[in-house]
């Protein structure tokens, strides 16, 4: 998570680029989040 984070800091300040990586892993983490969720909650359950 924390190499995630730099990396999302990083391509913030890069170039051309940068956007698309934002883009990426801004879904990345919204997708990792999800399944995080619905394990736990299965878990709960």
């Amino acid at each position: 998570m924390g190499n995630a984070f730099f990396g999302f800091r990083r391509a913030g300040t890069g170039g051309v680029g940068a956007p698309v990586m934002d883009f990426r892993l801004f879904f990345f983490i919204m997708f990792t989040k999800s399944i995080l969720t619905r394990t736990l909650v299965l878990v709960n359950s």
